[in-house]
């Protein structure tokens, strides 16, 4: 890039991505990056790469993704879907409860550790609670975990702790491991 130019980047209304190109001089020109709508997708093995004998295990239900940052939750629910997993967002511990009684096929939860109504540990514990009978799997993310945290997320049935910002390919690896597992 020559150096006279800069780079500005900001969300746009658009669902896309503002990018102005400035000039020392003071020209400029504006782009807009856009995203592909989110789509809800189905699982689709081939796609996931699973292995022929796999295939036959895959059972993966719908994922519910709870966390209080909406823009986080909007970009880790479309990456999701680009990859072919199903998934529905929620920012509070409350709304999780209501969103699992409406949709039985939600078999994993990822969520964030502090969040301000609920934290992640009291949800767990309240889905334990209000749904003893169905086999759901959790998974946390967080940004300010304590060790402390940690333990107390494990020993809820936490199956795997992800630090932010998350790495999607470890999250997607680990998705996959309990749909084939």
């Amino acid at each position: 890039m020559p150096p006279d130019l800069a780079v500005r980047s900001a969300p746009a209304r658009t669902g896309g991505s503002a990018i102005r190109l400035v000039r020392a001089s003071g020209g400029q020109a504006d782009f807009l990056r856009r995203r592909p709508p989110v789509r809800s997708v189905q699982p689709d093995d081939v796609r996931l790469g699973l292995p022929e004998d796999g295939r036959e295990r895959w059972r993966m239900g719908r994922i519910l993704v709870v966390d209080d940052e909406p823009e986080y939750l909007d970009e880790l629910v479309e990456a999701l879907g680009f990859r072919g997993i199903s998934a529905i967002s929620v920012g509070r511990g409350a709304e999780a409860i209501d969103t699992l009684r409406r949709e039985p096929a939600i078999t994993v939860i990822l969520t964030d550790m502090r969040m301000p109504d609920m934290d992640g540990i009291t949800l767990i514990r309240a889905v334990q609670a209000t749904f003893p009978e169905r086999k759901i799997q959790f998974l946390v993310m967080t940004g300010h975990a304590a060790p402390g945290d940690l333990m107390q997320a494990l020993a809820a049935g936490v199956v795997r702790c992800f630090s932010k910002p998350l790495a999607f390919d470890d999250l997607y690896e680990a998705l996959v491991g309990l749909c084939v597992s």
